[in-house]
C-alpha cells in the first residue's frame, strides 16, 4: 500500500486506485472535459516546475474523479 501524501507518478497513481493505466486516464481526460465545460474544479495535478513531469496524489485525485464522475449538471 503506497502512502497518501507521497508523490505518485501516473503507473503508480493507478496502482493506487487499483484500477488500469488505460481505465484511469480515460476517465481523468473525460472529467477533465466536464469540469471544464460547467467550470468545476480542475484536475489535481502537480509539477516541480512549469514544463515539469507531472505527479498526483492519490487521496486528492480519488476526491476529484468522485466528484466530477458523480456531478449531475442543472437543465
Amino acid at each position: 500500500m503506497l502512502n497518501t501524501e507521497q508523490k505518485l507518478n501516473k503507473t503508480e497513481l493507478a496502482t493506487a486506485l487499483h484500477v488500469s493505466q488505460t481505465t484511469l486516464w480515460r476517465a481523468i481526460k473525460e472529467n477533465k472535459k466536464k469540469a471544464k465545460k460547467y467550470n468545476l474544479h480542475r484536475c489535481p495535478e502537480h509539477a516541480t516546475y512549469s514544463t515539469g513531469r507531472k505527479y498526483f496524489y492519490a487521496r486528492e485525485m480519488e476526491i476529484w474523479l468522485d466528484e466530477i464522475s458523480n456531478f449531475v449538471p442543472d437543465k
